[in-house]
Parts: C-alpha cells; sequence; structure tokens
C-alpha cells in the first residue's frame, strides 16, 4: 500500500508511515465511494479526448471543486496516493515501455471535477488521458493495460487506455477499494464486497465479508467473515479456503502474492494471539500479554514474498516464515520496534529478494534509545551490534545510524561484525538513504522547521552542503524526517524551502529545488509546490529528474479542498498540463 501523506510504498499492516511518519487511518470506507451522490443514470457511451501535449494557456481546465470524497485510492492494498503515473503509450494490448520495468510502475489515479470528468495525468510524457462521461474516479493500472472507470451514477466498467472496449462489470457500485493489474474490488451499494478479475470480468461476491486485505501486488485477498471465520483467496482461484474459524476479532496482517501464506491476529477471551497459515494449513505464533490488551502486530514481506516475519511491537519475539519451511522463532530480548526497522544488508526487507537475504537487522527497544540486533534467518539467532540508536538503516551493505549524541556514523555489514566504522557528521536531526544505497542526506542544526542539507556519497570522506534552510517534516511529539524525493540512481534530491502547512488541511506546500551530485548549488524548480507530490509513476516512489510531475497548490475552496495545477517537469522548464484540479 501506499502512505496517503507522501505516497511512498508502505507494508501491508502499516499503521505508520517510515517516511514522513503520519499514522495511517483504518480502513472504515471505500477509498472512492460515490454513497450520497443522488439519481441512477443509464450507462452511456464514453466521450474521450486523448491531449497528447497540452501544457501552457491550452493546457486541459477542469472545474475547481471536486466530489469531497475523493481523497486516496488503494492499490495493492489500502492506498493513499497523490499518485501520477504513466509512460509514453503505444496501441494496443501487448504494450512495450521502453526504459523502465514494468513491475516499476505504479497505477495512475484521476484528479476529477463536479462536472464528473476525470483526467488522468501521464508523467512520463505530459499528456493526460480526458474521460468525459460523468465519471466519480478512474484510474489505469500499473502494467497500463486496463482503465477502470467508476461513474456517479454507481456504474463501473473496464476498457482499455485508448479508451476503445468498454465492459461494464456492474451497475450498482458504491465505491472502489483496491485496483492491481490482475482486477479491482468494490463495494455494492447492498455493502456486499466483490473481487473482478480482468480475465473474465466476472464480480465473485466475497460471501459475508467484514474486512479483507489484498496482497502487495495481485489479487489474492485475506478476509473474514461476520462470525470471525478467516478465508484465503489466491490469485487464480475462485474457492475460497478457510484458515480459521469464528475468531473474536481480528486484525488482518498480510497475505503474500500466490495467495498461499497469511498472517493475522485474532483476539481470543480478549488477548491478542498471532497467527500464521501456509497452504491452508494454520499455526500459533504467540499471544501477546500486555497493559494495553491489543497488538500492534505487522507482517514483512520479502520483494519476491517468498519470506515473512511477523512481529508485534508489545513482543520480544518475531518469526520468520521461507516460503515450504518451518517458521523459525527470534527471541529479540526487548519489544521489537515499528515495521521500518526489519532490514537486510541492503535495505528494508520489502525491497530485497530471499535469495539476497543472509542476514536480517532488527531494532528493538533499548534502556536508551534502540538495540539493533543481527538476526540468522535460518536458526534465528539474534546478537546485539548496536545499542542506544536514535534512527538507523541498512543500504548497499552498510548501516547508518544516528547515536544518542546526534551523531551519524556507517559501518560496514558483514553479519554480526561491522567493519569501517565512521563518523559522518555532528548534531544530526535526521538523514535518508536512496534505495541505490550509494549516497546518504542528512540534516544539521534543525530549527524552527529548517536546517541545513548535506550529502555524502558512500565511501568518501567528506561530504558537500547542498543548501540552507531546507524545511523538514515535523511530528506532534518532536519527531523530524526529512522531505526528499530522491532520483533512481540516488544522484539527484528534490528538497523544499518555506515550507508551510495549508491551513485546515494535513498538506504542506513550498518552494521545490532540485540538486545532483556535482553541482555547487540547486536549482529552483518551482514556488507553492504541495510537499510529496512529485512523481515518476514508479513503484518505489523514486522520481526520474528530466520527467515527473508535481501540483502546484492554487487555493481552497469552501470545503477545505485543495485545488493546484498539475505540473510537467521535463528536466528543463515546467509546464501546465491541467489546471484548476482537486
Amino acid at each position: 500500500m501506499y502512505c496517503p501523506n507522501c505516497g511512498n510504498q508502505l507494508q501491508e499492516g502499516a499503521n505508520y508511515c517510515p517516511h514522513c511518519g503520519i499514522k495511517l487511518p483504518e480502513r472504515t470506507t471505500p477509498a472512492y465511494s460515490s454513497e450520497g451522490d443522488t439519481g441512477k443514470l443509464h450507462a452511456s457511451e464514453v466521450e474521450t479526448i486523448w491531449v497528447q501535449e497540452s501544457t501552457g494557456p491550452e493546457a486541459v481546465q477542469p472545474p475547481a471543486e471536486r466530489n469531497k470524497a475523493l481523497i486516496v485510492l488503494i492499490t495493492c492494498v489500502i492506498v493513499g496516493v497523490l499518485a501520477v503515473t504513466a509512460l509514453v503509450f503505444l496501441l494496443l494490448k501487448d504494450v512495450s515501455l521502453p526504459a523502465v520495468n514494468i513491475e516499476e510502475l505504479r497505477m495512475v489515479v484521476s484528479w476529477s471535477g463536479e462536472d464528473g470528468t476525470a483526467y488522468i495525468p501521464l508523467p512520463e510524457d505530459g499528456s493526460c488521458i480526458v474521460i468525459n462521461d460523468n465519471v466519480f474516479v478512474a484510474a489505469i493500472t500499473a502494467d497500463r493495460k486496463h482503465v477502470v472507470v467508476l461513474r456517479n451514477d454507481g456504474t463501473l466498467y473496464v476498457t482499455d487506455k485508448m479508451l476503445s472496449h468498454k465492459q461494464i462489470v456492474a451497475d450498482d457500485v458504491n465505491g472502489l477499494y483496491y485496483l492491481v493489474d490482475e482486477g479491482v474490488f468494490y463495494q455494492s451499494d447492498s455493502a456486499e464486497d466483490y473481487r473482478v478479475l480482468f480475465s473474465d470480468n466476472v464480480p465473485r461476491k466475497l460471501d459475508d465479508c467484514w474486512e479483507y486485505v489484498i496482497a502487495q501486488s495481485t489479487a489474492s485477498t485475506l478476509y473474514y467473515t461476520l462470525n470471525g471465520d478467516i478465508y484465503t483467496l489466491p490469485r487464480d482461484s475462485t474457492e475460497s479456503i478457510m484458515v480459521s474459524l469464528a475468531a473474536e476479532d481480528v486484525d488482518l496482517l498480510g497475505i503474500s502474492n500466490d495467495g498461499q501464506t497469511a498472517a493475522w491476529c485474532a483476539y481470543e477471551a480478549g488477548t491478542p494471539v498471532l497467527y500464521l497459515a501456509e497452504n491452508g494449513r494454520t499455526e500459533k505464533l504467540e499471544e501477546i500479554h500486555n497493559s494495553y490488551s491489543y497488538s500492534y502486530a505487522f507482517a514483512q514481506f520479502s520483494k519476491d514474498n517468498q519470506m515473512l516475519t511477523v512481529a508485534d511491537v508489545y513482543s520480544d519475539n518475531m518469526w520468520i516464515k521461507k516460503a515450504g519451511e518451518a517458521t523459525v522463532e527470534v527471541s529479540l530480548g526487548s519489544d521489537c520496534a515499528w515495521p521500518n526497522y526489519i532490514m537486510t544488508e541492503s535495505g528494508l526487507i520489502e525491497n530485497t529478494a530471499s535469495n539476497d537475504i543472509s542476514w536480517l537487522y532488527v531494532a528493538a527497544e533499548g534502556d536508551d534509545g534502540l538495540n539493533i540486533l543481527c538476526v540468522s534467518p535460518e536458526g534465528g539467532d539474534a546478537e546485539l551490534i548496536l545499542s542506544d540508536v536514535l534512527d538507523c538503516c541498512t543500504a548497499d551493505g552498510y548501516i547508518f545510524y544516528i547515536d544518542m549524541e546526534q551523531n551519524l556514523y556507517s559501518a560496514k555489514l558483514n553479519g554480526p561484525d561491522l567493519s569501517e566504522q565512521k563518523k559522518i557528521a555532528g548534531n544530526v536531526s535526521c538523514f535518508a538513504i536512496p534505495l541505490s544505497g550509494k549516497y546518504v542526506y542528512y540534516m544539521t542544526n534543525c530549527v524552527n522547521g529548517a536546517g541545513d542539507l548535506y550529502c555524502r556519497k558512500v565511501g568518501d570522506s567528506s561530504s558537500r552542503k547542498i543548501d540552507e534552510g531546507v524545511s523538514y517534516y515535523g511530528g506532534e511529539y518532536g519527531e523530524i524526517w526529512t522531505c526528499l524525493d530522491f532520483s533512481t540512481d540516488g544522484a539527484t534530491v528534490l528538497y523544499y524551502k518555506n515550507m508551510q502547512k495549508i491551513e485546515d488541511t494535513s498538506d504542506y506546500v513550498g518552494t521545490m529545488k532540485m540538486w545532483s551530485y556535482g553541482d555547487q548549488a540547486g536549482t529552483k524548480i518551482s514556488d507553492s509546490v504541495i510537499v510529496y507530490s512529485p512523481s515518476s509513476g514508479l513503484y518505489s516512489g523514486e522520481v526520474d529528474p528530466k520527467s515527473f510531475m508535481f501540483n502546484k497548490y492554487t487555493g481552497i475552496d469552501s470545503e477545505d479542498t485543495i485545488i493546484s495545477n498539475v505540473m510537467y517537469f521535463d528536466g528543463k522548464t515546467a509546464t501546465t498540463l491541467a489546471k484548476n484540479v482537486a
């Protein structure tokens, strides 16, 4: 799933975003719901416009207001994103996507106006698909083969990216929940949940479903019923598999892409109990006893979904499950830390294939700060390698961490052994590392929402100062996170200055600048940029410095809905693609 605040990828079950720190809401209503709209209209033919290069004064200008419920869209799992994604489009089914791995792409969410026109901007070439069909919401899948349209009258249909073939799925749809390459999940007016696979476009009801989640990138589904029975529904199956009976209450943690492995927390006589199932066989992990009488459990899958870790922040144990192998229990010695602290040698477990994982690096609560342990996925042995750490992350065989005196260090990883330990800087409040692991960005002298931003190439002995007065994101308890977007190679960063919160919203706006390793100074791209809005449509959340989109704040309406212009940056100039969208 994706964070509704910053758009970065999250693991299923996460309650906090590891990138921006925002607390994530529980799913209680559809990502897009047409409930409250009046009247039922008959489905009509779709009028479409293909805007190839719509910029400047001739840009598309939708109305300034949108349906208030259009807040977030969920892909792979609960997703809220100000996402814009796509690629140069070629015709028909066997699409070619040059220079971009299709597995790295995100789906694209439409921007809408009250007249029912949907605008799907495409960040790689600055074009835009416009659908004039009384649209409530529309989106295109990550593989670029399917456009899903929900009309204001409750009609749901699927078409192709050129909008030339339309197939109605249902006419009583209340809202959309999930969209993946394989299909779409929706809720009917009678509050019944359905899964539709694009292979046959046949709605299949999740009988008596109370809640469900889906896999990272497929239509595999984990759900429980009104009486607490828990089922898995694999991606290629029409038959559900019961894995548990009559649980008192349930927190669903996640399911693998193939639908064969799932994890959940069930409450039994008020006590949370962790469970795991593989191929229909259920295994009880542990009862969680704490003073809160509830669980904060999470499940983390490896990138290829062949390894699963299950942990709870109120437990000193975690479990490692490799597909087809016995579950390994690990004793951490103290309560496990947050989900973003389950790491491998190269980064977060969700970004690492299981065959590339020799060791796991896990943070647990210490007397002061965090304890970092090296864990063997095979035997479950855990060895303390660092203590009294404020923050840490791994990348490209290194671990980076801030100690209690706010000194930033790096050290080379070799299982439980650390070498080449170096102090990078002092007075460091926050830092971030791109997925490439080749650069570390950090901030010093942070006061009143701004500080000095530096970059160091991993292996170098000195750092380069990027800019002063760079904005950061501060949490309500004094936490600090960087507000940065990175290129795929990590050598280019987008950052903000003069960042301010938009009144009566949770969003921020500021002056966006771009800096590349080797530059003497950053280059200003635009004022009034909505923070976290830049996107190249990549699943990783990274941006292409020569081709990305962002949203420029223009105002707020009477219902506190943010109005903005969708901008396209080609590496040199920023032009307007669509004006006054919400």
